[in-house]
């Protein structure tokens, strides 16, 4: 084939019956030709026991799985013209698969309909098996049709009967975990790109269009006229089943206007044959401007190379270091991979929060702590160091755990209280040791800078709502004191917050992917606002404060001993104190993150969750918390700052602020001679307080260029 001709083979699969061989023809045509012919979506699934076809005359080897798809498309009485990969390039000519690779946009665009082999229905085949995967299509369509066609009855998935229990093992089987086609990276771009789709399920048919409608109308259930009694309850109710297809189903929405970071990021979690594939199966997603090193689809460049080039193209297409945020969400698996190059070979794993690189990536959005400095990279003659000019901020001298969590662990309510107790104590620590001042660097009180910290000065939902300030002193206060409370976190004191509240500014996000905005540049900014600003690292002169120091001791007593509270913390009654955010989404979770309620208490539990949410501590902190603590480490540096950062940050790691970078970042010294040649290697993004929104380049800081491996 001429690959400057667009040139592709066309499978014709001839007619047959189901006992018949498979027998077929291939030609060679150009796409500009416009040929009619449709794409099959598929996993190659177990290579042993392959099954010989016959391809113009030549025995050819195809998975048991193809195969199968091979007898369910092929027709009795006519040919039917496909594309499959796994026969239409011949997988071992690195160049030709290359050249079909980059072409793969074009092919799916162009073909009449991309047709999804899900495989065949697991189980005896019996009538009643058939009858629970039938009911699975029937739902879907029962679902999508709902707002032309109310339901008068409850769909056979939600009927608690012996019918409603094999439809929804049926529902496991054939959605994301049960069934292998939703892990593959390869299907990302075969279910989005083609004009349009059917989904074959052994015997079973159903089209693209209607299992997307399905998904949106179980999403808004409000969006429907009328639905029968008990739907509303048993949607709740198979939440986590339904969430197997509703995932990946409305990420393949979102994908349609993800930037290229974004789209990469979302399916990461997606499995692969070669590592290579976790970027080139995506490219037909993204314009070939925004990571011009991967056009090419070469799988003779080795694996670290392609994640180096395509992570530093990120950079250039984001004007900005976020794509560093994806370089350190999980520990790499790739040898020799930079420390700053995105590893997509490394999966993360869905489970029941926000996946970390979400809430990373709207906190990024938040903050300026580049002081709005436009990015400027150093020219390195070594593609796998990343050259950068920054400011150093102080090492890190004291750090302790914050929540350490499984993707599939709850996090329940009281596991926030040992962190935030060992927080505590380590500020204690640090005060007893250092001698430092009754304020913060900030010049306002260290509580506030706790707080703050804690809950990384946002206040969140699935995104930011707004900055801590938004929600005013007064109603801060009452909370967080409301927090220790209930998490058995005894004072000695009241809670002092008393930085100056702004009331009107939030978080606005622009247009875009609900799940992944674009934030304005124009975003409100929230520097400290003292008449003096504490002095930065390196200053000799003490801190100076904005107003008189407050005249408790702000140490917590820690020694105060323990207490059991008569009411459980979900019965508590909350301070009434006005709100200024509303969200729906915490609620639930908190009542599903809580199985072990005594049936007895649960009405009342749920009477709880049920009441307006104005006031509501647990439902501006919880959220808020968990995105800051899971996973990660407190820590406290040389100068006086406190902050968050990644799981393994430690002592004498670095702070620093680069141009380009909304946050700050934790730095380590590479190698012996890493500090002296300003060599360093990334362990991570960080919150530290009073350096957020530009105070740190913003100072007389000398901008440096340093080097990260």
């Amino acid at each position: 084939m001429r690959s400057t001709e667009r040139e592709i083979r066309i499978l014709h699969l001839l007619p047959g019956g189901r006992g018949d061989a498979v027998r077929c023809t291939t030609r060679v045509v150009s796409l500009d030709e416009h040929p009619v012919f449709e794409t099959v979506s598929y996993v190659w699934g177990d290579r042993s026991g392959d099954v010989t076809i016959d391809v113009s005359g030549t025995p050819i080897a195809v998975t048991k799985n193809l195969y199968a798809g091979l007898l369910r498309l092929r027709h009795e009485t006519a040919e039917r013209n496909l594309w499959i990969d796994q026969i239409c390039i011949n997988q071992w000519d690195l160049e030709e698969k290359a050249a079909q690779v980059a072409l793969m946009r074009d092919i799916y665009r162009q073909c009449a309909q991309c047709v999804t082999w899900m495989g065949e229905i697991p189980g005896d085949h019996s009538d009643k098996s058939q009858a629970a995967s039938a009911a699975v299509f029937d739902f879907l369509r029962q679902s999508a049709s709902a707002k032309d066609t109310p339901l008068r009855a409850l769909p056979v998935m939600f009927q608690e009967s012996e019918a409603g229990v094999a439809a929804r093992e049926a529902f496991t089987e054939f959605s994301m975990y049960g069934n292998p086609w939703w892990s593959r990276i390869w299907t990302v771009q075969e279910a989005i790109i083609p004009p349009s789709g059917l989904l074959l399920w052994g015997p079973l048919a159903i089209s693209r269009e209607t299992v997307l409608t399905a998904a949106r109308n179980l999403r808004d259930l409000d969006s429907l006229p009328s639905l029968p009694e008990g739907f509303a309850a048993c949607r709740h109710k198979h939440t986590e089943l339904l969430r197997r297809l509703l995932y990946p189903v409305h990420g393949f929405r979102h994908s349609e206007t993800d930037n290229p970071l974004d789209l990469l990021m979302r399916w990461r979690h997606r499995k692969f044959t070669d590592a290579r594939d976790k970027v080139y199966a995506l490219l037909g997603l993204i314009s070939p401007q925004a990571i011009p090193s991967a056009i090419s689809c070469d799988y003779s460049i080795a694996v670290p190379e392609l994640f180096a080039k395509v992570t530093l193209d990120l950079i250039k297409h984001e004007h900005g270091l976020r794509p560093l945020l994806g370089a350190c969400e999980l520990p790499h698996l790739t040898t020799n991979n930079p420390t700053w190059a995105i590893d997509f070979a490394q999966c993360n794993r869905i489970g029941k929060r926000q996946l970390k690189w979400w809430g990373h990536s709207h906190r990024y959005h938040a903050f300026s702590a580049n002081g709005n400095h436009d990015l400027e990279l150093v020219e390195s003659l070594d593609p796998n160091v990343l050259g950068l000019m920054g400011v150093y901020i102080d090492e890190v001298v004291y750090t302790t755990e914050l929540i350490r969590v499984d993707a599939q662990e709850p996090i329940l309510f009281d596991k926030l209280r040992e962190p935030i107790s060992k927080c505590m104590r380590l500020l204690e620590k640090y005060k007893a040791l250092e001698h430092v001042p009754d304020i913060y660097r900030d010049g306002f009180s260290w509580d506030s800078a706790v707080c703050r910290t804690l809950v990384g000065d946002l206040i969140m939902d699935e995104l930011p709502l707004g900055r801590i300030a938004t929600l005013g002193r007064e109603r801060l206060q009452s909370d967080f004191e409301e927090l220790f409370d209930k998490l058995q976190i005894f004072l000695n004191r009241e809670v002092s917050l008393d930085f100056v509240p702004c009331t009107a500014a939030k978080v606005e996000a622009k247009c875009g992917s609900s799940i992944s905005p674009s934030y304005s540049p124009s975003s409100p900014v929230y520097k400290t606002p003292s008449p003096t600003l504490a002095p930065l690292p390196f200053d000799s002169s003490p801190p100076s404060p904005a107003r008189p120091p407050p005249t408790s001791s702000i140490a917590p007593n820690l020694n105060h001993p323990s207490e059991s509270s008569s009411v459980p913390w979900w019965m508590a009654t909350p301070s009434n104190h006005s709100s200024t955010f509303y969200r729906r989404s915490a609620k639930p979770r908190l009542l599903s993150e809580c199985p072990n309620i005594d049936p007895y208490l649960l009405p009342n539990v749920r009477k709880w969750l049920a009441r307006p949410i104005e006031g509501d501590v647990f439902v501006d902190l919880y959220e808020s918390l968990v995105g800051m603590m899971e996973n990660q480490t407190f820590f406290v540096t040389k100068r006086g700052y406190i902050g968050i950062g990644p799981p393994d940050t430690c002592a004498s790691d670095q702070i620093w602020v680069f141009k380009g970078g909304n946050v700050p970042f934790v730095m380590r010294d590479a190698g012996s001679e890493g500090r002296k040649n300003h060599q360093l290697t990334l362990v991570g993004d960080a919150y530290v307080h009073g350096i957020m929104d530009g105070e740190a380049v913003d100072s007389q800081l000398q901008m440096q260029s340093v080097w990260i491996m």
